[in-house]
């Protein structure tokens, strides 16, 4: 008898939306901790990347937990300025390894303050 894992479960997050608030004088380089996917598989079931599409303001950083857990931060790429932008909206995705891959998102709004 063998058995095995199957992808049944897709990475999810606690909060489906997260509200940051920025000031414009933030400095580009900056990091922000950005709420972690929880996926029940295991293996390569589990999660296994995470991705950030939105605009050029900002990337993602992944850190490497001390428990082996995937840590995502939001880094401020280029300066905000709320004359151009007074928000910026951004989605978080996060893919685990089974084929097909299943995959969950968490909508971001950054709020730019003077």
């Amino acid at each position: 008898v063998e058995i095995t894992d199957i992808n049944d479960n897709a990475p999810s997050f606690r909060e489906a939306e997260k509200e940051l608030r920025m000031s414009e004088m933030t400095a580009p380089g900056s990091r922000f901790p950005l709420v972690e996917a929880h996926d029940s598989d295991v293996g390569v079931n589990s999660l296994q990347s995470y991705e950030l599409s939105g605009d050029e303001h900002f990337s993602l950083s992944v850190q490497a937990g001390a428990d082996g857990e995937k840590r995502p931060e939001l880094v401020l790429a280029k300066a905000l300025d709320r004359e151009e932008a007074a928000f910026h909206e951004l989605v978080l995705r996060a893919s685990d390894g089974g084929e097909p891959a299943r995959t969950g998102t968490a909508r971001i709004r950054v709020s730019v303050l003077d």
